[in-house]
């Protein structure tokens, strides 16, 4: 018997979401994923995390980093990751330069983080930070394929023997080129050349062992033809390209821009999130870890995962009890309705729906991105929020009552949480 050990981890950074997962045989990392990297706290904590999973790494690139969306908390600390550590694909939302400008806007941004925004993936393939493939997904009318079905679930003996029927090497979906709205300071036709747009019925796997599936909330479409001309033309007069930066004039004359365009107050772009299922593509017998002796199974366990501190179990880690099943992360995205939470529903498919077992709770717990009921439309048994220690609004006590079948985790800049199964 040769299982596969997986990982997954909430880092502890405060107010923000950091997580990664990782696939490890007998010691030997094998594959290694991020959803968003960022934090509002003291940036000590996100440093710190980043400097441990480079550490876990071992000079390996992460294989797959999706950033969910756009906002300084999800996203502050992911040009540091991939300077440290590098990645192969980056999956990021695809957003419209007038959604972006608007998020601008209302943010208020400057220096760093408003280059990020006019243009977030020439921002993150500068100089040595160059993924291999970034792709930008897009909403869409169609739902990606159902995963085989679990009326034959795997008996032990599938675990019997070498893991190389195993692909650890994913299969990318393809998609289209993007243009000068997309990428408007992406001069380099090298870089262009490896960032595509691809609808979310597409999907990213591991052939026979995983899946990643992705969800982008369709949002009514506007006309912006206009308003997107004249950013792109402001762009062009605005940026420096000596010492790659935009002066200072150009967010008030693009807020002129926006209100002579779209009136002021506008419409909130900050509504986009892209919502990543991380599960296997079947679900099948757990390998329980109570076969292996306690001594030999802790050394297996921080052997693989020594990004995992402190080294001793605690209620901080959570061994999956008959099966190993799925993880729903969905950075900001508002379930404020049962119709929100059923159109995802419907987009995942109810075979993967059931297969949740743990609901990174979208907003830190928000009060403003849940209903009461919600909760009825899931079947996880982890809640997981992630926010500072002793914010009252994050998570919100309509949200923790409305989860409180589940077992509620609190994920702050001292606290992490982990889950280990093996397949």
């Amino acid at each position: 018997m040769n299982p596969i050990c997986v990982l997954s981890r909430f880092h502890p950074v405060g107010q923000g979401l950091f997580f990664s997962g990782h696939f490890c045989t007998k010691g030997d990392r094998r594959f290694s994923y991020v959803f968003d990297c960022g934090s509002v706290s003291s940036r000590s904590y996100l440093e710190g995390e980043i400097s441990h999973l480079r550490d876990h790494l071992q000079g390996n690139p992460i294989d797959l980093t999706c950033l969910s969306h756009f906002d300084k908390d999800h996203v502050n600390g992911l040009r540091q990751l991939l300077s440290e550590c590098g990645t192969k694909v980056l999956v990021m939302p695809y957003v419209r330069l007038a959604d972006r400008i608007l998020i601008a806007l209302e943010s208020d941004a400057n220096g760093p983080y408003l280059q990020f925004l006019v243009d977030p993936v020439a921002f993150m393939q500068a100089g040595e930070l160059a993924a291999d493939e970034v792709i930008l997904v897009e909403g869409g009318a169609d739902y990606p394929d159902a995963p085989p079905s679990d009326d034959n679930n795997d008996d032990d003996s599938s675990h019997e023997g070498s893991n190389e029927e195993y692909s650890f090497v994913p299969d990318l979906p393809p998609g289209d080129d993007v243009s000068e709205l997309d990428t408007p300071l992406l001069a380099d036709n090298t870089k262009m050349s490896k960032v595509r747009i691809s609808s979310h019925d597409q999907t990213i796997t591991m052939r026979g062992l995983w899946e990643f599936v992705f969800y982008n909330e369709h949002r009514p479409d506007l006309d912006l033809t206009q308003f997107e001309k004249s950013i792109l033309a402001l762009i062009d007069e605005c940026w420096n390209k000596n010492n790659y930066t935009l002066s200072d004039d150009f967010l008030p004359r693009a807020r002129k821009i926006y209100e002579d365009t779209f009136g002021k107050g506008g419409r909130n772009a900050n509504r986009i999130s892209l919502v990543m299922y991380s599960a296997p593509l079947k679900r099948r017998k757990f390998v329980d870890w109570r076969h292996y002796h306690p001594i030999e199974f802790e050394h297996y366990l921080w052997h693989c995962f020594d990004i995992m501190r402190p080294k001793r179990y605690n209620r901080n880690v959570h061994v999956l009890g008959s099966q190993i099943s799925g993880l729903l992360l969905t950075g900001d995205i508002f379930f404020t309705s049962a119709t929100g939470v059923q159109n995802a529903r419907t987009h995942f498919g109810g075979r993967r729906w059931n297969r949740i077992e743990v609901l990174q709770v979208p907003h830190h717990g928000s009060s403003e991105s849940w209903h009461v009921g919600a909760s009825n439309l899931f079947q996880h048994r982890v809640s997981v929020f992630s926010s500072k220690a002793g914010n009252r609004k994050h998570p919100g006590k309509m949200v923790l009552d409305d989860l409180a079948s589940t077992w509620l985790v609190r994920v702050t800049e001292t606290d992490p949480f982990s889950v280990i199964g093996w397949i």
